[in-house]
């Protein structure tokens, strides 16, 4: 968890010189407001299956190369393994149904790549940080229930769900469209601060998970500053 903290100072500190090194005032402020859907690869203690999620989030434009927002997703994880063994039953697969929510913070750099202010291709950086809510089954193979993060018993769930803190890195390429419309990809690494979401703890490496999505943001303009 004191990792976590770290990255959180860490997060605020890049923020900081982010925010310092762009222009002070655009030409439009803007909100932003994209949905998302894409392709999550698992890895944990046990081999994932290709799963999907899907989300939306909404932005400001802080800066003319800093946008700051808050954005949810919600999906599935799911893996098996035949060589395993939990409290005698060999051979394990595992469900997983999460909600992760966060802050956002974007920072564009499409102007040092591209000297026309008017070129199409977008390129943005984003640094992400917040809570993924989650409850997971542990099953034989057969699907037989044998344990879980957020249930009493196989049928019977918890009034809460577990959650854990995460931290994320992108990198995303969109094409504007026409004015208000882009179209783009994002790949995003998140890092749990957990080995739940799998319910096995073979050692002290973290759950993680590569978020591939395609996206589409709409910009709202207000007037020109």
């Amino acid at each position: 968890m004191k990792y976590y903290y770290r990255f959180f100072t860490v997060f605020l500190v890049v923020l900081f010189f982010m925010s310092s090194s762009v222009v002070l005032k655009a030409q439009h402020k803007s909100i932003s407001l994209s949905a998302e859907y894409g392709l999550n690869f698992f890895m944990g203690d046990i081999k994932g299956n290709i799963t999907g999620s899907g989300g939306m989030a909404a932005s400001y434009e802080v800066f003319s190369n800093l946008n700051i927002g808050y954005g949810f997703n919600f999906g599935t994880f799911s893996g098996q393994d035949a060589t395993l063994v939990f409290n005698n039953h060999s051979g394990l697969q595992f469900n997983n149904n999460f909600v992760i929510h966060g802050v956002l913070a974007k920072y564009k750099f499409s102007h040092l790549l591209f000297s026309n202010p008017l070129n199409k291709h977008k390129m943005e950086f984003s640094l992400g940080y917040g809570l993924i809510n989650f409850r997971d089954r542990l099953e034989t193979l057969d699907g037989d229930y044998l344990a879980g993060f957020g249930y009493h018993s196989s049928q019977v769930l918890k009034e809460e769900a577990t959650n854990e803190f995460f931290i994320s890195v992108g990198l995303n390429y969109k094409y504007q469209l026409n004015k208000n419309l882009l179209l783009g990809i994002e790949p995003t690494f998140i890092f749990v601060d957990s080995d739940k979401l799998d319910f096995i703890f073979m050692d002290d490496k973290k759950d993680n998970y590569l978020f591939l999505p395609l996206f589409l943001e709409y910009k709202l303009f207000t007037k020109p500053l």
